[in-house]
C-alpha cells in the first residue's frame, strides 16, 4: 500500500473509532500521539473471566492493543495485530492465551470490527472450541459449563448507524 493509501485508510479508521467510543460508555480509546496512527490502545469496561489462585472468577475490564502492520490492507494475522495488555494476569477464554488474542480477521478489516470482536470474545458472546489456535485448557473447561453460563456480560456495544451507500449520509434517498 502506498503512503497515501495508508494515510487515507488510517484516518478513516481513527474517525470511526472516535465515533464508536463517543457512543459507548463501555469503551475508551487512548489516543495515539500522532495522527494517523497504526496503533490503537483500547480499554473496554466489560466483564470476562480470569483465573486467580486456581479459581475461575469474574474479571472486569479488558485492555488491548491493535497494531496494523505495514501491509495490513493485503495481509492480516491476529497474532500480529491484536495483543492483550491486561489488567488480569490470566485471562480465561479459549481465544486468549497469554498476550495473544485469536480472532479470525481479514486483511483491511476495520478497527471497529476488531474492537467488536474482542469485546464479544471477552464477554463470552462468542468463542470457538474447534480451532488449533486456542487455549485448550479453557476449551475443555468451557465444554463442561452449562450454556446458560454464557455470555458472562450480557451488555453489547452500541454501533454507529452506517450509511446505506457511498454517499455517507445516514438516511439518504438514493436507490442503493
Amino acid at each position: 500500500m502506498t503512503d497515501q493509501e495508508a494515510r487515507i485508510f488510517l484516518e478513516g479508521e481513527h474517525l470511526q473509532m472516535l465515533q464508536l467510543v463517543s457512543q459507548n460508555p463501555l469503551l475508551e480509546l487512548i489516543t495515539p500521539q500522532r495522527f494517523p496512527s497504526r496503533e490503537f490502545l483500547v480499554s473496554m469496561l466489560a466483564q470476562g473471566l480470569a483465573r486467580r489462585d486456581g479459581k475461575i472468577v469474574p474479571a472486569y475490564g479488558l485492555n488491548i492493543r491493535i497494531r496494523l502492520n505495514d501491509d495490513y490492507l493485503t495481509r492480516a494475522d491476529s497474532h500480529e495485530v491484536l495483543e492483550y495488555l491486561g489488567p488480569h494476569e490470566e485471562p480465561w477464554h479459549p481465544n486468549f492465551h497469554g498476550s495473544r488474542i485469536y480472532l479470525p480477521i481479514r486483511a483491511g478489516q476495520s478497527v471497529v470490527d476488531l474492537v467488536r470482536g474482542c469485546f464479544n470474545l471477552w464477554a463470552w458472546h462468542q468463542y470457538s472450541d474447534q480451532d488449533d489456535n486456542l487455549n485448550t485448557e479453557v476449551v475443555e473447561w468451557a465444554r463442561q459449563q452449562p450454556t446458560a453460563a454464557f455470555p458472562v456480560d450480557s451488555r453489547t456495544l452500541i454501533w454507529p448507524p452506517l450509511p446505506c451507500c457511498d454517499c455517507e449520509v445516514e438516511e439518504c434517498s438514493c436507490d442503493a
